[in-house]
């Protein structure tokens, strides 16, 4: 089932390194060939169901909680029905993931990174990678997947995450600051800028900047086919 998708990029990786949007439409295709699993919009899921999946899917994403589950959901009321399903864009063309698929009571995310030229990372802006999240990243002339689990660990992440959330706190005040500033006062509009996104940076002897070097891509790629294998 699943398992075909990621087997077919592995097989076809030439054919895989497109555009992001062209990438999507490959994958829904791939999903509703070889997957067995029903395509459901965000109409066709319904207003109620839709809103539990978002505010559960939220908070879990929020906290990087990981082990998304059906059963957690039906406990919200959540329609038990709906299983074995994939959503493209759940929440919109601009929010992670751009797939949503249940599977035997599990919920697997994907989102899809796409980079230009030869770019070695995935631009993820101010978003961090989610544990339990499968990405799916290409660029012109590569293609690999990894979950976010295999990106930074548990202890990491917490530490990145109380920063940039410190960061977020920062940019509130700077709202505030900006919308009560006296233009009379500040004529030229002189003020801080503040971003709170995340890059790659070279830390110290042993960083890798490379995704696709293929010393890490086989253990990572080989995770993700038995995380999959398992939840069957």
């Amino acid at each position: 089932m699943l398992t075909k998708l990621f087997l077919e990029i592995k097989k076809k990786k030439n054919w895989f390194v497109d555009n992001g949007r062209e990438n999507e439409d490959r994958i829904e295709r791939i999903l509703r060939k070889t997957s067995a699993l029903t395509k459901y919009t965000k109409e066709s899921l319904g207003e109620k169901d839709l809103k539990i999946l978002k505010k559960y899917f939220l908070k879990q994403k929020k906290d990087n909680l990981g082990n998304f589950n059906l059963s957690e959901l039906v406990k919200d009321g959540f329609s038990k029905s709906l299983n074995n399903i994939f959503i493209r864009e759940p929440f919109g063309s601009q929010s992670f993931p751009d797939f949503l698929i249940i599977l035997n009571e599990n919920i697997v995310p994907i989102e899809i990174k796409n980079s230009k030229g030869k770019n070695k990372n995935p631009m993820m802006n101010n978003s961090y990678f989610v544990k339990d999240g499968i990405y799916i990243f290409s660029n012109e002339s590569n293609v690999t997947f990894f979950k976010g689990e295999d990106i930074v660990s548990d202890t990491q992440f917490k530490k990145l995450k109380e920063f940039k959330d410190r960061m977020d706190d920062l940019n509130k005040e700077y709202e505030e600051l900006f919308e009560t500033m006296p233009v009379e006062e500040n004529i030229h509009g002189f003020m801080p800028y503040i971003r709170s996104n995340f890059k790659y940076k070279k830390l110290k002897k042993g960083t890798n900047l490379n995704f696709f070097d293929k010393t890490l891509t086989k253990d990572r790629e080989d995770n993700v086919i038995e995380y999959i294998d398992n939840i069957y």
